[in-house]
C-alpha cells in the first residue's frame, strides 16, 4: 500500500523546492499546480503538491483520491509563520502531521519560536528546515519514512557563544538544463560559480551584495543549475 505524502502550502513557500530536496530524483515542476500535482516517489510513497486554493482543499475533503498518510503544511520563515486555516484541514486529517517552517536559511530566532510555538497550539510536529542548505531536511525525510518523533531543542535556549559565521559555496551541476530560461543577471552568477568561491566571494567579483547574490543563486538551485551549498566556515 502506498503511502500518501501530502505538502500543502501557500503559494512561494516553498514547496516544489521542499520535495526536490527531499526526492531529489523526482522531475519536479516549479510551478504552482492548477489543482494539486501527484509525484511518484518510489519505495510505495506518493507525494501529492497542494497550494493554498479553497476549492481544492474542497475537493479533496469531500472525495478524497487516497487516504493521507502524512500531512506537511508549510509556513514561510520570510513571512508571518501562521498556519494557512484553509489548508490545515487537510493536513488534520492525516494520522501523521507536522508544522514544517521553510527557508530556515533566512529565519530569524523570533520567527523560529513563533513557528514552533503554532505547532504546539496545533498539536503538530515541528520542523524548520531550508532546501537551500539542507539544513533539516535528513531528519524531515527520516520523520517522513519512520514516524520517529523529532528531536527539538526547547523553546529558548540557554545563550551560547555564536558560532563562527558560516559562508556557501554553490557547486554547479556537471549535466545542467539548457540555458535559455536564464536571465542575464542568473547566467553572471552563473558564470561566476566555479564549485570554490563563496556567495561572497561572488559578490565581491561581481560588486553585488552577497543576498542580491543568495538570491539568484536560490533561483538558479531550484532550476537545477546549482548541484549544492557547500558551507564554509568564514574565519
Amino acid at each position: 500500500m502506498s503511502k500518501v505524502l501530502v505538502v500543502a502550502g501557500p503559494k512561494g513557500s516553498g514547496k516544489s523546492t521542499l520535495i526536490k530536496a527531499l526526492f531529489p530524483e523526482l522531475p519536479v515542476r516549479f510551478t504552482e499546480p492548477p489543482i494539486y500535482r501527484v509525484y511518484e516517489a518510489g519505495q510505495g510513497v506518493r507525494v501529492v503538491e497542494v497550494p493554498g486554493r479553497a476549492d481544492t482543499v474542497r475537493l479533496l475533503l469531500a472525495a478524497p483520491p487516497w487516504k493521507i498518510s502524512v500531512g506537511l503544511l508549510l509556513v514561510d520563515s520570510s513571512q508571518q509563520p501562521k498556519a494557512d486555516p484553509g489548508l490545515l484541514p487537510l493536513v488534520l486529517a492525516a494520522p501523521q502531521k507536522a508544522l514544517v517552517l521553510t527557508k530556515l536559511d533566512l529565519a530569524s530566532p523570533e520567527s523560529i519560536e513563533l513557528a514552533r510555538a503554532e505547532a504546539q497550539r496545533l498539536d503538530l510536529d515541528f520542523f524548520a528546515v531550508s532546501a537551500t542548505t539542507g539544513q533539516g531536511v535528513p531528519q524531515l525525510l527520516e520523520w517522513i519514512t519512520t514516524g520517529a518523533k523529532p528531536k527539538l531543542p526547547p523553546l529558548r535556549e540557554e545563550r551560547r557563544a555564536p558560532a563562527p559565521p558560516v559562508d556557501v559555496v554553490p557547486v554547479p551541476s556537471p549535466r545542467p538544463p539548457a540555458r535559455a530560461t536564464l536571465s542575464p543577471e542568473e547566467e553572471a552568477v552563473l558564470k561566476a560559480c566555479d564549485g570554490r568561491k563563496s556567495i561572497t566571494e561572488i559578490a565581491r567579483e561581481l560588486g553585488a551584495s552577497p543576498a542580491a547574490v543568495k538570491s539568484v543563486v536560490d533561483k538558479l538551485f531550484s532550476k537545477g543549475f546549482i548541484k549544492e551549498l557547500k558551507p564554509k566556515v568564514v574565519v
